[in-house]
């Protein structure tokens, strides 16, 4: 497999963040975190933030849940959460 350059970490970062805007911050905070990981392929220590993150997802979640939906209602809404 082809090793990624910096750049093409960043670029996809980049990415990422515009797919879900909802983790642009997670991402932005552990940018460097995240490039060193992915570049040169090294596992995150015990203690690293990149082991501790939520994703924000997981809040929108527990949001639905609150609602009382059943499981099937949830799942089409977290569907739908992730239509443009």
């Amino acid at each position: 497999m082809e090793k990624l350059s910096r750049t093409q970490v960043e670029q996809a970062l980049d990415k990422v963040r515009e797919w879900f805007p909802e983790e642009a911050e997670n991402i932005s905070r552990n940018k460097e975190l995240i490039i060193d990981h992915i570049v040169n392929d090294k596992t995150p220590k015990t203690d690293s933030p990149l082991r501790l993150i939520e994703p924000a997802i997981y809040a929108e979640r527990e949001r639905l849940e609150i609602a009382g939906l059943t499981a099937c209602e949830e799942a089409c809404g977290m569907v739908a959460l992730k239509r443009p």
